[in-house]
């Protein structure tokens, strides 16, 4: 394999990696701030 092969995947792959690292982060911060919705509601 030549260099130029391996340095895509290896971007594609930290792509990714980061759009998952984005969509969790997302997630929890929703799920935080209805929590903290819920808290001052009750």
């Amino acid at each position: 394999m030549n260099q130029e092969v391996l340095t895509s995947r290896a971007a594609k792959s930290s792509v990714q990696i980061g759009l998952y690292a984005a969509s969790f982060l997302a997630n929890f911060m929703k799920r935080y701030l209805l929590a903290a919705q819920n808290k001052e509601q009750f």
